[in-house]
């Protein structure tokens, strides 16, 4: 996720704009050697760009930058190219591998130096251009998501690398900022969403589901990665609290409305009416195939396998009912689309509601969560035809003149919702990594060479205009016309922008593609 931007406060009005959908590849493969997509000139060489002057940001509000620039003309929608398929080595395969290699490496470089607050614990918030700390009121706070996401990410290289003892390192900062401050509330037995900068003073108490989903998803790759029963055990305690006081037995999958409130600015799953929203079930079902493999074969932290055997067989059976879902509930045979808000009853509120971007990231959690449950025995509840059909429905959001997708859509087509007084379309940095990994697994799984041209092209996209070579990591929104970035993006780190979808994206598509080259079958994950 990343919804359009939680945390940002919309105009009371957002104004709406609409590109004209591009066209979904065929599902057939296509027996044609595969070629690269064609060329887009190169952005010019923008002048330097400098941070904004100063940062406003209070508590539940963060900061800002807004700069109006024209509307882009109308852009041609070309053909999808053809070409061969995963039985062969595509066209610049080799050259697509060492540019992620490149950007994999500068992003762990660039968040394992700037992302550590050694002087308050676990990592900072909110991060400049540079990636200098910003500490000014809720700017300086520490937040449930970007805190468990630094721990899933920096757990995922030392899984990775068992010998990356720096990732190793802050993965443990981030596990002992998570679980002794004040984050924790271990009476409950879960999560709250907002301390300050020491962790000491909660600042928001929320339990919101969205924020346990990624606390099980951390420990649990924690745990996996470090060989720590008691992270495993920790995950397990959260996903059985979240089970016994938000599931819904009667309608299935889970309630997001059980708070009273709501943190400001968080707008996940709780618009009037809403109850459940595949936003958060998306990564609970990203979560509970990481705590299902956490699980396997493991030992509880007493030393007890059958418990473990136990506990394992609970995890996949939720799983197993989200992934079923996803069928039943989320996908709506009249938009051909995932349903974005729900009532209790799975009663969709907003059909022509689209998120391209959640689209594309379903189509490997699917394929993931397919996988762990046959590991496990369990009957699959639908196959990966639907995780191609869920990532051909993402491609009305992709853009055939820069590459890359769009995050939102409705009736219409891609939208852009005007939130910060940007006058031009403009794309969020977060749809592209993920991006990357759904065309890849499209790719692996239709033979149509359409995803890999589109791969290429939103790589290149990632490559030319979100990376910031001066600065480092990656603009959070960079205009589509003049490929400046705009809103937040001279801030690397925010409540929402951590290394999660960026670093992780760039090391599966690394793996994937260094599989591809060496003749290795690529192992889907999340």
């Amino acid at each position: 996720m990343d919804a359009s931007a939680p945390g940002i406060t919309a105009p009371d009005s957002p104004r709406t704009r609409r590109l004209q959908a591009s066209p979904s590849p065929s599902s057939s493969p296509s027996p044609s050697p595969s070629r690269s997509p064609s060329a887009s000139p190169s952005p010019s060489p923008s002048p330097p760009l400098s941070p904004p002057q100063s940062y406003v940001a209070t508590r539940g509000s963060p900061a800002v930058e807004t700069s109006p620039m024209g509307r882009p003309a109308a852009s041609p929608q070309p053909a999808a190219t053809g070409g061969g398929g995963p039985a062969g080595q595509p066209a610049n395969l080799s050259a697509a591998l060492a540019t992620v290699t490149a950007l994999r490496q500068s992003t762990e470089d660039w968040w394992s130096k700037h992302g550590p607050d050694y002087e308050q614990g676990g990592f900072y918030t909110t991060l400049d251009r540079y990636g200098s700390p910003v500490l000014e009121g809720a700017a300086g706070d520490k937040y449930l998501v970007p805190a468990t996401r630094q721990l899933f990410m920096f757990s995922t290289l030392a899984l990775k690398d068992p010998g990356n003892s720096n990732a190793r390192d802050l993965a443990k900062r981030a596990y002992d900022f998570l679980t002794k401050s004040a984050l924790w509330d271990g009476g409950e037995g879960l999560f709250r969403w907002q301390v300050s900068r020491d962790g000491k003073t909660v600042v928001h108490p929320e339990k919101v589901l969205y924020g346990q989903a990624f606390a099980i998803l951390g420990l649990a790759r924690y745990g996996r990665a470090l060989g720590d029963p008691a992270a495993v055990d920790l995950a397990y305690k959260v996903f059985q609290k979240v089970d016994s006081t938000r599931h819904d037995s009667s309608h299935g999958g889970y309630s997001e409305a059980v708070e009273a409130s709501y943190p400001p600015g968080v707008n996940i799953g709780n618009s009037p009416g809403a109850d459940k929203s595949h936003n958060t079930h998306l990564h609970l079902i990203e979560a509970f195939t990481e705590l299902s493999r956490a699980l396997e074969g493991g030992k509880g932290s007493d030393g007890g396998s059958g418990s473990a055997g136990s506990r394992q067989a609970a995890v996949n059976a939720r799983l197993s009912e989200m992934v079923g879902l996803l069928p039943s509930k989320l996908w709506q045979p009249g938009t051909q689309h995932i349903g974005t808000e729900f009532t209790a009853d799975w009663k969709v509120l907003d059909p022509s509601a689209k998120l391209y971007a959640h689209e594309i990231e379903l189509v490997y959690f699917l394929l993931a969560a397919l996988d762990q449950l046959s590991r496990a025995g369990v009957q699959l509840p639908t196959d990966a035809e639907l995780a191609v059909r869920v990532g051909r429905a993402a491609q009305e959001g992709y853009d055939n003149k820069t590459g890359g997708f769009w995050q939102d859509g409705d009736a219409g087509g891609p939208t852009i919702k005007d939130w910060c007084g940007q006058k031009e379309w403009y794309k969020i940095w977060w749809p592209q990594f993920e991006g990357m990994s759904g065309l890849f697994w499209l790719w692996q799984k239709t033979g149509d060479a359409t995803y890999w041209d589109r791969l290429l092209a939103t790589l290149k996209l990632v490559n030319n205009s979100f990376h910031d070579s001066q600065g480092g990591e990656f603009y959070y929104s960079v205009t589509d016309q003049t490929r400046q970035p705009v809103c937040q993006a001279f801030l690397k780190g925010t409540q929402w922008k951590a290394s999660y979808h960026a670093l992780r994206g760039l090391v599966l598509v690394e793996e994937w593609l260094a599989a591809v080259k060496y003749g290795k079958q690529p192992v889907v994950q999340v």
